[in-house]
């Protein structure tokens, strides 16, 4: 109900404003076209200037056409902004809550590439031009990121959005999306993180995708499609709140490259790693994490319970 009130708002602004835009335009080539057009096939009045036109009937007139203008603009304006917003177009939900000027999105320059900027962003529900920083001057901020075109990769998306504390992707079409790294890296402010709605059977790098994200406890990320996975460098590094994680099905065909996957890992507790085979550079990544409390199971068997 608040979006719907929010949007309501945004339209009746934009009709305001647009009939005044309108109006000489249409007063000009309708209304004083119309009048002299009678003025001038009437004979009785043919010598009567226009002035002479009882004031209030063009006024009335006038009313009349600028509050259907009005209107016609709110609901074609509440029309376009419902259908971005309930559109299949990709979107992804923030949470934030903190006042004053957050960082929600990642347009740094020191990744390798910068990231996808949406092409719509709305802060509680109202249209605002896209910031990477935004000014809050409440708690409970919730903001929607919307993409009209697949996005191709979610490099860096995040990274360094200190002060997000969820995401919500289940409207997000990610069967796109080839990396992901450094995704969350730096998200500080993160405890749980839904990844259930992820698609990703072009996925091919998830290189320090949770990297500093200290207050993390858990994650499953059973429905990862990883066929083309290869680059796990620092995945999980500095995650030290982290206990428990269910890792996908990985395909031990490519060269996994899992150096320093796990480090500074030293609450982990439980690691599911599913069917996956364990070769010897896995095994000397997991096995040297530390923790004194690490359950690893594959295949359904416990591999170490100290």
């Amino acid at each position: 109900m608040r979006k719907l009130k929010n949007k309501f708002n945004s339209s009746l602004i934009i009709g305001i404003i647009s009939k005044f835009f309108l109006n000489e335009f249409f007063y000009s080539t309708f209304f004083i076209k119309t009048e002299n057009h009678k003025l001038n096939k009437s004979s009785h009045y043919k010598n009567i200037k226009r002035s002479n036109i009882p004031n209030y009937i063009n006024r009335l007139r006038i009313q009349i056409f600028n509050n259907f203008m009005i209107i016609i603009m709110i609901i074609i304006t509440f029309c376009i902004e419902s259908r971005i917003i309930k559109s299949n177009n990709s979107r992804i939900e923030l949470k934030v809550n903190k006042i004053g000027y957050i960082k929600i999105f990642n347009n740094d320059s020191g990744c390798n590439f910068y990231s996808i900027e949406p092409n719509y962003m709305y802060i509680n529900g109202n249209y605002e031009s896209f910031q990477a920083y935004y000014n809050f001057n409440k708690t409970d901020n919730n903001i929607t990121l919307v993409w009209t075109n697949p996005i191709g990769h979610t490099h860096c998306m995040f990274d360094g959005c200190k002060d997000i504390i969820d995401f919500d992707f289940s409207n997000l079409d990610s069967s796109k999306i080839t990396h992901m790294g450094a995704m969350f890296r730096g998200c500080i402010s993160l405890k749980s993180l839904n990844l259930s709605y992820f698609n990703t059977p072009l996925l091919t790098q998830t290189s320090n995708m949770f990297y500093g994200c200290t207050s993390l406890e858990s994650l499953d990320l059973s429905n990862f499609k990883t066929s083309r996975l290869q680059n796990l460098v620092n995945m999980f590094n500095d995650c030290p709140s982290l206990k428990a994680l269910i890792l996908p099905i990985f395909n031990t065909e490519l060269n996994l490259n899992t150096n320093s996957m796990f480090f500074m890992c030293s609450s982990l507790e439980y690691i599911n790693i599913g069917e996956l085979p364990i070769n010897n550079d896995l095994y000397n990544v997991i096995f040297n994490i530390g923790s004194q409390k690490l359950i690893i199971c594959g295949n359904g068997e416990k591999l170490r319970d100290n």
